[in-house]
Protein backbone atom coordinates (compact mmCIF):
# COMPACT_ATOMS: atom_id res chain seq x y z
CA UNK A 1 0.00 0.00 0.00
CA UNK A 2 1.38 3.37 -0.87
CA UNK A 3 2.20 6.41 1.33
CA UNK A 4 -0.62 8.32 -0.16
CA UNK A 5 -3.29 5.27 -0.22
CA UNK A 6 -2.68 5.18 3.90
CA UNK A 7 -3.19 8.52 4.08
CA UNK A 8 -6.27 8.81 2.51
CA UNK A 9 -9.25 8.49 4.98
CA UNK A 10 -12.22 6.15 4.15
CA UNK A 11 -15.15 7.01 2.94
CA UNK A 12 -18.63 6.14 4.62
CA UNK A 13 -20.57 3.76 3.67
CA UNK A 14 -24.26 5.11 4.09
CA UNK A 15 -26.94 2.68 4.26
CA UNK A 16 -30.49 2.66 3.64
CA UNK A 17 -32.60 0.79 6.55
CA UNK A 18 -36.15 0.24 5.00
CA UNK A 19 -36.70 -1.89 2.07
CA UNK A 20 -32.60 -1.95 1.41
CA UNK A 21 -30.92 -3.62 5.10
CA UNK A 22 -34.30 -5.31 6.17
CA UNK A 23 -36.22 -6.40 2.71
CA UNK A 24 -39.25 -4.93 4.17
CA UNK A 25 -40.68 -1.68 4.77
CA UNK A 26 -40.78 -0.66 8.39
CA UNK A 27 -43.81 1.58 7.51
CA UNK A 28 -46.45 -1.00 6.62
CA UNK A 29 -44.02 -3.41 9.57
CA UNK A 30 -45.28 -0.66 12.18
CA UNK A 31 -49.02 -0.27 10.47
CA UNK A 32 -49.47 -4.21 11.26
CA UNK A 33 -48.44 -4.20 14.56
CA UNK A 34 -50.50 -1.31 15.69
CA UNK A 35 -53.54 -3.27 14.05
CA UNK A 36 -52.33 -6.07 15.71
CA UNK A 37 -52.81 -3.88 19.60
CA UNK A 38 -56.07 -2.20 18.17
CA UNK A 39 -57.92 -4.32 15.22
CA UNK A 40 -60.10 -1.38 15.17
CA UNK A 41 -58.07 1.02 13.30
CA UNK A 42 -58.65 -1.56 10.50
CA UNK A 43 -61.99 0.74 9.38
CA UNK A 44 -60.05 3.99 9.78
CA UNK A 45 -56.55 2.82 7.99
CA UNK A 46 -57.45 3.90 4.53
CA UNK A 47 -58.25 7.36 5.78
CA UNK A 48 -54.65 7.19 7.58
CA UNK A 49 -52.67 6.70 4.34
CA UNK A 50 -54.40 9.64 3.26
CA UNK A 51 -52.19 11.73 5.45
CA UNK A 52 -49.33 10.72 3.88
CA UNK A 53 -46.48 8.53 4.68
CA UNK A 54 -44.29 10.81 6.34
CA UNK A 55 -47.25 12.01 8.86
CA UNK A 56 -48.43 7.87 9.33
CA UNK A 57 -44.79 7.12 10.06
CA UNK A 58 -44.36 9.43 12.72
CA UNK A 59 -47.89 8.69 14.17
CA UNK A 60 -46.94 5.16 14.35
CA UNK A 61 -43.40 5.82 15.44
CA UNK A 62 -44.95 6.72 18.90
CA UNK A 63 -46.78 4.30 19.46
CA UNK A 64 -45.20 1.16 17.96
CA UNK A 65 -41.79 -0.20 18.95
CA UNK A 66 -39.87 -2.11 16.60
CA UNK A 67 -38.50 -5.56 17.36
CA UNK A 68 -35.01 -5.37 15.69
CA UNK A 69 -34.33 -8.88 16.13
CA UNK A 70 -37.25 -10.30 14.17
CA UNK A 71 -36.90 -8.42 11.46
CA UNK A 72 -35.99 -9.63 7.95
CA UNK A 73 -32.24 -8.70 7.11
CA UNK A 74 -30.62 -8.81 4.00
CA UNK A 75 -28.27 -11.29 4.77
CA UNK A 76 -25.95 -10.37 1.11
CA UNK A 77 -25.98 -7.09 2.39
CA UNK A 78 -24.87 -7.53 6.08
CA UNK A 79 -22.27 -9.87 4.90
CA UNK A 80 -20.77 -7.20 2.92
CA UNK A 81 -21.31 -4.49 5.41
CA UNK A 82 -19.72 -6.88 7.91
CA UNK A 83 -16.43 -7.63 5.63
CA UNK A 84 -16.53 -3.44 4.99
CA UNK A 85 -16.49 -2.89 8.84
CA UNK A 86 -13.56 -4.94 9.21
CA UNK A 87 -11.65 -3.01 6.75
CA UNK A 88 -12.07 -0.25 8.57
CA UNK A 89 -14.95 1.84 6.32
CA UNK A 90 -17.54 3.03 8.18
CA UNK A 91 -21.08 2.24 8.03
CA UNK A 92 -24.02 5.01 8.72
CA UNK A 93 -27.58 3.54 8.97
CA UNK A 94 -29.60 5.92 6.95
CA UNK A 95 -33.52 6.11 7.53
CA UNK A 96 -36.64 7.98 6.98
CA UNK A 97 -38.17 6.69 10.27
CA UNK A 98 -37.37 8.06 13.94
CA UNK A 99 -34.13 7.85 15.26
CA UNK A 100 -34.55 5.27 18.69
CA UNK A 101 -35.86 2.68 15.98
CA UNK A 102 -33.20 3.19 13.55
CA UNK A 103 -30.67 3.20 16.83
CA UNK A 104 -32.65 -0.24 18.05
CA UNK A 105 -31.64 -1.88 14.59
CA UNK A 106 -27.71 -0.50 14.66
CA UNK A 107 -27.80 -1.66 18.32
CA UNK A 108 -28.71 -5.09 17.57
CA UNK A 109 -26.57 -5.80 14.59
CA UNK A 110 -23.47 -3.45 16.15
CA UNK A 111 -21.43 -3.31 12.53
CA UNK A 112 -23.12 1.06 12.60
CA UNK A 113 -20.61 3.56 13.94
CA UNK A 114 -23.48 6.57 13.27
CA UNK A 115 -27.84 6.89 12.79
CA UNK A 116 -28.55 9.58 10.14
CA UNK A 117 -32.67 9.96 10.87
CA UNK A 118 -34.51 12.36 8.32
CA UNK A 119 -37.80 11.83 10.35
CA UNK A 120 -40.33 14.35 9.25
CA UNK A 121 -37.60 14.73 6.13
CA UNK A 122 -38.62 11.97 4.09
CA UNK A 123 -38.31 12.93 0.69
CA UNK A 124 -34.93 11.79 -1.20
CA UNK A 125 -33.80 15.55 -2.19
CA UNK A 126 -33.69 16.06 1.28
CA UNK A 127 -31.52 13.50 2.13
CA UNK A 128 -29.49 13.96 -1.18
CA UNK A 129 -28.75 17.42 0.58
CA UNK A 130 -28.02 16.32 3.49
CA UNK A 131 -25.67 13.76 2.49
CA UNK A 132 -24.10 16.08 0.22
CA UNK A 133 -23.61 18.84 2.81
CA UNK A 134 -22.76 16.36 5.40
CA UNK A 135 -20.10 14.29 3.09
CA UNK A 136 -19.62 16.18 -0.25
CA UNK A 137 -20.46 14.96 -3.98
CA UNK A 138 -18.43 11.69 -4.06
CA UNK A 139 -17.83 11.42 -0.61
CA UNK A 140 -20.06 8.65 0.32
CA UNK A 141 -21.12 5.17 -1.00
CA UNK A 142 -24.81 4.61 -1.12
CA UNK A 143 -26.79 1.67 -0.59
CA UNK A 144 -30.27 2.06 -1.59
CA UNK A 145 -33.26 0.36 -3.08
CA UNK A 146 -35.50 2.41 -5.14
CA UNK A 147 -35.92 4.20 -8.48
CA UNK A 148 -36.64 7.55 -6.24
CA UNK A 149 -32.98 7.40 -4.96
CA UNK A 150 -31.22 7.21 -8.01
CA UNK A 151 -30.30 10.52 -7.68
CA UNK A 152 -28.18 9.62 -4.55
CA UNK A 153 -26.94 6.40 -6.66
CA UNK A 154 -25.70 9.58 -9.04
CA UNK A 155 -24.02 11.82 -6.05
CA UNK A 156 -22.54 8.99 -4.35
CA UNK A 157 -18.86 7.46 -4.97
CA UNK A 158 -20.07 3.82 -5.19
CA UNK A 159 -23.74 2.98 -5.85
CA UNK A 160 -24.81 -0.09 -4.31
CA UNK A 161 -28.35 -1.23 -5.10
CA UNK A 162 -30.12 -3.98 -3.11
CA UNK A 163 -33.31 -5.73 -3.00
CA UNK A 164 -34.18 -4.27 -6.24
CA UNK A 165 -35.68 -5.43 -9.61
CA UNK A 166 -33.45 -6.08 -12.26
CA UNK A 167 -34.80 -3.84 -14.77
CA UNK A 168 -33.72 -1.27 -12.04
CA UNK A 169 -29.75 -1.09 -13.24
CA UNK A 170 -30.61 0.04 -16.28
CA UNK A 171 -32.72 2.58 -15.24
CA UNK A 172 -30.35 4.34 -12.98
CA UNK A 173 -28.38 6.27 -15.84
CA UNK A 174 -24.86 6.90 -15.40
CA UNK A 175 -22.86 6.61 -12.31
CA UNK A 176 -19.43 7.80 -11.11
CA UNK A 177 -18.32 4.25 -10.96
CA UNK A 178 -20.01 0.46 -12.03
CA UNK A 179 -22.93 -0.12 -9.44
CA UNK A 180 -22.58 -2.94 -7.28
CA UNK A 181 -25.40 -4.91 -7.20
CA UNK A 182 -26.26 -7.45 -4.18
CA UNK A 183 -29.31 -9.61 -3.45
CA UNK A 184 -31.73 -8.94 -6.63
CA UNK A 185 -35.58 -9.69 -6.25
CA UNK A 186 -37.58 -10.86 -8.46
CA UNK A 187 -41.49 -11.48 -8.37
CA UNK A 188 -41.39 -15.09 -7.16
CA UNK A 189 -44.50 -17.23 -8.11
CA UNK A 190 -43.82 -19.74 -6.09
CA UNK A 191 -43.87 -17.23 -3.19
CA UNK A 192 -47.55 -16.17 -4.60
CA UNK A 193 -48.49 -19.86 -4.74
CA UNK A 194 -47.05 -20.54 -1.07
CA UNK A 195 -49.11 -17.54 0.43
CA UNK A 196 -52.28 -18.48 -1.12
CA UNK A 197 -51.83 -22.01 0.25
CA UNK A 198 -52.60 -24.10 -2.37
CA UNK A 199 -52.26 -27.45 -0.45
CA UNK A 200 -55.26 -25.87 1.92
CA UNK A 201 -57.82 -26.29 -0.83
CA UNK A 202 -58.65 -29.52 0.00
CA UNK A 203 -60.57 -28.41 2.91
CA UNK A 204 -63.30 -26.75 0.55
CA UNK A 205 -63.44 -30.06 -0.79
CA UNK A 206 -66.29 -29.97 1.91
CA UNK A 207 -68.89 -28.01 -0.68
CA UNK A 208 -69.34 -31.12 -2.20
CA UNK A 209 -69.83 -32.97 1.11
CA UNK A 210 -74.06 -32.43 0.96
CA UNK A 211 -73.84 -33.65 -2.84
CA UNK A 212 -72.53 -36.96 -1.39
CA UNK A 213 -74.89 -37.21 1.39
CA UNK A 214 -77.88 -36.87 -1.13
CA UNK A 215 -76.28 -39.30 -3.14
CA UNK A 216 -75.92 -37.09 -5.72
CA UNK A 217 -72.32 -37.88 -7.32
CA UNK A 218 -73.84 -38.70 -10.67
CA UNK A 219 -75.71 -35.45 -11.31
CA UNK A 220 -73.51 -33.28 -13.85
CA UNK A 221 -76.06 -30.47 -13.20
CA UNK A 222 -75.14 -30.45 -8.93
CA UNK A 223 -71.20 -31.50 -9.62
CA UNK A 224 -70.92 -28.41 -11.45
CA UNK A 225 -72.96 -26.08 -8.95
CA UNK A 226 -70.69 -27.62 -6.23
CA UNK A 227 -67.36 -27.07 -8.33
CA UNK A 228 -67.98 -23.59 -8.65
CA UNK A 229 -68.54 -23.15 -4.54
CA UNK A 230 -65.46 -24.67 -4.22
CA UNK A 231 -63.77 -22.28 -6.74
CA UNK A 232 -65.12 -19.62 -4.89
CA UNK A 233 -64.67 -20.46 -1.53
CA UNK A 234 -61.06 -21.46 -2.58
CA UNK A 235 -60.69 -17.97 -3.68
CA UNK A 236 -62.12 -16.56 -0.42
CA UNK A 237 -59.81 -18.78 1.66
CA UNK A 238 -56.93 -18.06 0.31
CA UNK A 239 -57.68 -14.19 0.84
CA UNK A 240 -57.60 -14.66 4.09
CA UNK A 241 -54.69 -16.56 4.73
CA UNK A 242 -52.63 -13.60 3.34
CA UNK A 243 -54.57 -11.55 5.91
CA UNK A 244 -54.20 -13.54 8.66
CA UNK A 245 -49.76 -13.96 7.55
CA UNK A 246 -49.59 -10.43 7.63
CA UNK A 247 -51.33 -10.57 11.20
CA UNK A 248 -49.39 -12.91 12.93
CA UNK A 249 -45.79 -11.24 10.99
CA UNK A 250 -43.83 -10.89 14.25
CA UNK A 251 -44.94 -14.43 15.73
CA UNK A 252 -44.43 -16.46 12.54
CA UNK A 253 -40.90 -15.17 12.15
CA UNK A 254 -40.28 -16.52 15.72
CA UNK A 255 -41.62 -20.26 14.80
CA UNK A 256 -39.15 -22.45 13.53
CA UNK A 257 -41.39 -23.20 10.34
CA UNK A 258 -43.30 -20.22 10.15
CA UNK A 259 -40.73 -18.00 9.51
CA UNK A 260 -39.73 -19.46 6.19
CA UNK A 261 -43.31 -18.23 5.11
CA UNK A 262 -42.96 -15.73 1.88
CA UNK A 263 -44.31 -12.78 3.79
CA UNK A 264 -42.72 -13.30 7.09
CA UNK A 265 -39.19 -14.15 5.76
CA UNK A 266 -40.37 -10.70 3.19
CA UNK A 267 -39.53 -12.77 -0.03
CA UNK A 268 -42.54 -11.07 -0.78
CA UNK A 269 -43.53 -7.50 -0.05
CA UNK A 270 -46.80 -6.50 1.67
CA UNK A 271 -48.20 -4.58 -0.85
CA UNK A 272 -47.64 -7.55 -3.31
CA UNK A 273 -49.64 -9.76 -0.55
CA UNK A 274 -52.36 -6.89 0.17
CA UNK A 275 -52.91 -6.46 -4.03
CA UNK A 276 -53.00 -10.40 -4.35
CA UNK A 277 -55.19 -11.11 -1.33
CA UNK A 278 -57.71 -8.11 -3.36
CA UNK A 279 -57.48 -9.88 -6.28
CA UNK A 280 -58.61 -13.38 -4.56
CA UNK A 281 -61.48 -11.41 -3.23
CA UNK A 282 -63.05 -10.19 -5.95
CA UNK A 283 -62.05 -13.31 -8.12
CA UNK A 284 -64.24 -15.57 -5.37
CA UNK A 285 -67.14 -13.18 -5.96
CA UNK A 286 -67.23 -14.26 -10.18
CA UNK A 287 -68.11 -17.83 -9.42
CA UNK A 288 -70.05 -16.82 -6.92
CA UNK A 289 -72.30 -14.58 -9.26
CA UNK A 290 -73.69 -17.99 -10.84
CA UNK A 291 -74.82 -19.64 -7.52
CA UNK A 292 -77.77 -18.63 -5.51
CA UNK A 293 -77.78 -15.52 -2.96
CA UNK A 294 -78.01 -17.77 -0.53
CA UNK A 295 -74.37 -19.19 -1.08
CA UNK A 296 -72.77 -16.01 -1.18
CA UNK A 297 -74.54 -14.77 2.05
CA UNK A 298 -72.94 -18.42 3.70
CA UNK A 299 -69.59 -17.26 1.73
CA UNK A 300 -69.77 -13.24 3.03
CA UNK A 301 -70.58 -15.07 6.97
CA UNK A 302 -67.51 -17.30 5.53
CA UNK A 303 -64.94 -14.00 5.80
CA UNK A 304 -66.51 -12.55 8.41
CA UNK A 305 -65.98 -15.23 11.23
CA UNK A 306 -62.14 -16.06 9.37
CA UNK A 307 -61.43 -12.22 9.63
CA UNK A 308 -62.46 -11.72 13.41
CA UNK A 309 -61.11 -15.25 14.15
CA UNK A 310 -58.04 -13.49 12.97
CA UNK A 311 -58.18 -10.00 14.76
CA UNK A 312 -59.43 -11.17 17.88
CA UNK A 313 -61.15 -14.83 18.19
CA UNK A 314 -57.65 -16.39 18.15
CA UNK A 315 -56.71 -14.39 21.25
CA UNK A 316 -59.10 -16.27 23.57
CA UNK A 317 -59.07 -19.80 24.96
CA UNK A 318 -61.04 -22.10 23.33
CA UNK A 319 -63.17 -19.56 21.36
CA UNK A 320 -60.42 -20.21 19.04
CA UNK A 321 -61.33 -23.59 18.58
CA UNK A 322 -65.23 -22.85 18.02
CA UNK A 323 -64.42 -20.55 15.53
CA UNK A 324 -62.04 -22.88 13.47
CA UNK A 325 -64.85 -26.04 13.67
CA UNK A 326 -67.76 -22.96 12.49
CA UNK A 327 -65.32 -22.62 9.52
CA UNK A 328 -65.24 -25.82 8.59
CA UNK A 329 -68.96 -26.38 9.44
CA UNK A 330 -69.67 -23.57 7.06
CA UNK A 331 -68.32 -25.32 4.43
CA UNK A 332 -70.76 -27.79 4.22
CA UNK A 333 -73.71 -25.65 4.92
CA UNK A 334 -72.46 -23.55 1.80
CA UNK A 335 -72.35 -26.13 -0.24
CA UNK A 336 -75.78 -27.09 0.79
CA UNK A 337 -77.08 -23.84 -0.51
CA UNK A 338 -75.44 -23.49 -3.31
CA UNK A 339 -76.60 -26.85 -4.99
CA UNK A 340 -80.38 -26.14 -3.04
CA UNK A 341 -79.83 -29.87 -0.82
CA UNK A 342 -81.27 -29.43 2.22
CA UNK A 343 -79.22 -30.78 5.16
CA UNK A 344 -79.95 -33.13 7.61
CA UNK A 345 -79.60 -32.91 11.52
CA UNK A 346 -77.19 -35.95 11.31
CA UNK A 347 -74.86 -34.84 9.11
CA UNK A 348 -74.17 -31.00 10.46
CA UNK A 349 -73.84 -32.38 14.35
CA UNK A 350 -71.47 -34.91 12.61
CA UNK A 351 -69.56 -31.79 11.33
CA UNK A 352 -69.76 -30.03 14.41
CA UNK A 353 -68.13 -32.95 16.62
CA UNK A 354 -65.03 -33.86 13.92
CA UNK A 355 -64.57 -30.30 12.80
CA UNK A 356 -63.90 -29.33 16.74
CA UNK A 357 -61.98 -32.61 17.21
CA UNK A 358 -59.68 -31.31 14.22
CA UNK A 359 -59.81 -28.07 15.25
CA UNK A 360 -58.18 -29.27 19.07
CA UNK A 361 -55.86 -31.36 17.54
CA UNK A 362 -54.94 -28.26 15.89
CA UNK A 363 -54.36 -26.06 18.84
CA UNK A 364 -52.42 -29.62 21.21
CA UNK A 365 -50.37 -29.59 18.45
CA UNK A 366 -49.43 -26.46 18.48
CA UNK A 367 -49.08 -26.21 22.21
CA UNK A 368 -47.01 -29.54 22.11
CA UNK A 369 -44.57 -27.80 19.79
CA UNK A 370 -44.04 -24.33 21.39
CA UNK A 371 -40.51 -24.28 23.00
CA UNK A 372 -41.99 -22.31 26.36
CA UNK A 373 -45.62 -20.51 27.41
CA UNK A 374 -43.46 -17.32 26.46
CA UNK A 375 -43.57 -18.46 22.90
CA UNK A 376 -47.17 -19.02 23.30
CA UNK A 377 -48.02 -15.88 24.43
CA UNK A 378 -45.37 -13.86 22.21
CA UNK A 379 -47.76 -15.98 19.00
CA UNK A 380 -51.02 -13.75 20.85
CA UNK A 381 -52.63 -17.30 22.23
CA UNK A 382 -54.23 -17.68 25.63
CA UNK A 383 -53.21 -20.62 26.59
CA UNK A 384 -50.48 -22.71 28.24
CA UNK A 385 -48.81 -25.48 28.59
CA UNK A 386 -50.25 -27.06 31.24
CA UNK A 387 -53.71 -26.63 28.95
CA UNK A 388 -52.67 -29.89 26.40
CA UNK A 389 -54.40 -32.69 28.49
CA UNK A 390 -57.19 -30.44 28.92
CA UNK A 391 -57.80 -29.84 25.11
CA UNK A 392 -56.59 -33.61 24.86
CA UNK A 393 -59.67 -34.55 26.79
CA UNK A 394 -61.94 -32.48 24.87
CA UNK A 395 -60.84 -33.37 21.43
CA UNK A 396 -60.53 -37.08 21.99
CA UNK A 397 -64.67 -36.60 23.31
CA UNK A 398 -65.38 -34.64 20.84
CA UNK A 399 -63.90 -37.37 18.22
CA UNK A 400 -66.12 -40.26 19.64
CA UNK A 401 -68.99 -38.19 19.81
CA UNK A 402 -68.94 -38.33 16.34
CA UNK A 403 -68.47 -41.95 16.20
CA UNK A 404 -71.75 -42.54 18.27
CA UNK A 405 -73.86 -40.24 15.97
CA UNK A 406 -72.60 -42.25 13.10
CA UNK A 407 -73.80 -45.53 14.96
CA UNK A 408 -77.28 -44.00 15.75
CA UNK A 409 -77.73 -42.98 11.89
CA UNK A 410 -76.86 -46.53 11.09
CA UNK A 411 -80.04 -46.93 13.07
CA UNK A 412 -81.95 -44.54 12.11
CA UNK A 413 -85.61 -44.50 9.81
CA UNK A 414 -83.63 -41.84 7.42
CA UNK A 415 -80.42 -44.16 6.76
CA UNK A 416 -83.06 -47.32 5.41
CA UNK A 417 -84.52 -44.68 3.09
CA UNK A 418 -81.48 -44.21 1.33
CA UNK A 419 -79.31 -47.26 1.51
CA UNK A 420 -80.76 -50.97 0.10
CA UNK A 421 -77.96 -52.19 3.03
CA UNK A 422 -77.94 -49.99 5.90
CA UNK A 423 -76.08 -52.63 8.35
CA UNK A 424 -72.91 -52.15 6.43
CA UNK A 425 -72.32 -48.92 7.42
CA UNK A 426 -71.48 -50.02 11.05
CA UNK A 427 -68.36 -50.36 9.36
CA UNK A 428 -67.89 -46.70 9.39
CA UNK A 429 -67.84 -46.67 12.92
CA UNK A 430 -64.56 -49.14 13.83
CA UNK A 431 -63.05 -46.54 11.01
CA UNK A 432 -63.79 -43.41 12.04
CA UNK A 433 -62.97 -44.56 15.58
CA UNK A 434 -59.15 -45.79 14.65
CA UNK A 435 -58.51 -42.79 12.67
CA UNK A 436 -60.22 -40.11 15.32
CA UNK A 437 -57.48 -42.27 18.23
CA UNK A 438 -54.56 -42.93 16.12
CA UNK A 439 -54.56 -39.05 15.09
CA UNK A 440 -54.41 -37.99 18.54
CA UNK A 441 -51.59 -40.76 19.52
CA UNK A 442 -49.64 -38.83 17.26
CA UNK A 443 -50.61 -35.56 18.35
CA UNK A 444 -49.52 -36.72 21.76
CA UNK A 445 -46.21 -38.38 19.99
CA UNK A 446 -45.44 -34.76 18.80
CA UNK A 447 -45.81 -35.97 14.75
CA UNK A 448 -48.26 -33.54 14.15
CA UNK A 449 -46.74 -30.16 13.80
CA UNK A 450 -49.64 -27.80 13.08
CA UNK A 451 -52.53 -28.15 10.38
CA UNK A 452 -54.38 -31.82 10.43
CA UNK A 453 -55.23 -31.24 7.58
CA UNK A 454 -52.25 -30.91 6.11
CA UNK A 455 -51.61 -33.66 8.06
CA UNK A 456 -53.51 -35.59 6.54
CA UNK A 457 -52.70 -35.65 3.00
CA UNK A 458 -49.45 -37.12 3.90
CA UNK A 459 -50.29 -39.80 6.23
CA UNK A 460 -50.94 -43.21 4.94
CA UNK A 461 -52.72 -44.28 7.46
CA UNK A 462 -55.65 -41.57 7.26
CA UNK A 463 -55.77 -41.97 3.55
CA UNK A 464 -55.82 -45.84 3.46
CA UNK A 465 -58.98 -45.21 6.00
CA UNK A 466 -60.66 -42.79 3.54
CA UNK A 467 -60.21 -45.14 0.98
CA UNK A 468 -62.06 -47.91 2.51
CA UNK A 469 -64.85 -45.28 4.16
CA UNK A 470 -65.71 -44.57 0.44
CA UNK A 471 -65.63 -48.38 -0.40
CA UNK A 472 -67.86 -48.73 2.43
CA UNK A 473 -70.27 -46.23 1.63
CA UNK A 474 -70.51 -47.75 -2.01
CA UNK A 475 -71.35 -51.47 -0.25
CA UNK A 476 -74.39 -49.92 0.93
CA UNK A 477 -75.67 -48.12 -1.73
Amino acid sequence: MSETQAETPMVPLCVKLEGTLTRTDLVWEMAIAELRKRPWILLLLPLLFLLGKRRLTGMLAGRVAIDATTLPYTKELLEYLSQKSGDGQPIILVTAVPWAHAQAVAEHLGIFTDVLSFSGRAEVEEREQALIERYGVGGFDYAGSRISEARLWKTARIPIIVNASPGLVGKIGTTRNPAILLAPRTLSVRAILSTIRLDQWVKNVLVFVPVLAAHKMDSAPALATAALAFVAFSCAASSNYIFNDLFDLTSDRLHPRKRHRPLAAAVLSVPCSLATASLLLLASLLPASFLPADFLAWLVLYLIVAWTYTVLLKRYVLLDVVALACLYTLRVVAGGAATGIRLSFWLLTFCLFIFASLALVKRCSELISAPSTRAIETNGRDYNLTDVSYLSAMGIASGYMAVLLIALYVNSPDTAALYSRPMVLWLLCPLTLFWISRMWILVGRGHIEDDPIAFALHDKGGLLVVFASCLTLLAAL
